[in-house]
């Protein structure tokens, strides 16, 4: 009940009046709206772009910088890892997520990203 009450208010506080749903997508769902699509977004206040391609691999930019990494759903959360430097994985970072229109909501840490149709980008 909690946590309901948590993603009702962070959706509230996100200016998210077409916010569709705060409960998190099921596997098929994330899936469908955004395999072969772009995320854009800030993290760590820093802007990223990424290409979540249909072939489990991400193609990201993040201040003029082009990285790579590879995604995978599991039980309900969008999953993703990354290669730093020395071409090593790092850690799977992991996150349940809705949507609200053209909207990413991360669950896991009350953040928020657009979504964007294919790859606009060229990533």
């Amino acid at each position: 009940m909690r946590s309901a009450l948590i993603v009702s208010v962070f959706l509230a506080l996100t200016g998210t009046a077409e916010a569709q749903s705060s409960s998190a997508l099921p596997d098929e769902a994330i899936l469908a709206a955004l395999i072969g699509n772009t995320i854009v977004g800030t993290e760590n206040k820093k802007p990223y772009v990424e290409y979540l391609r249909p072939d489990g691999w991400i193609s990201g930019r993040s201040n003029g910088e082009a990285y790579t990494g590879a995604w995978e759903v599991y039980h309900n959360q969008l999953c993703f890892y990354y290669y730093d430097e020395t071409p090593k994985m790092r850690w799977w970072e992991c996150s349940k997520l809705a949507l609200g229109g053209t909207r990413v909501f991360w669950l896991n840490d009350h953040t928020a990203s657009w979504l964007l149709r294919g790859n606009p980008y060229g990533l």
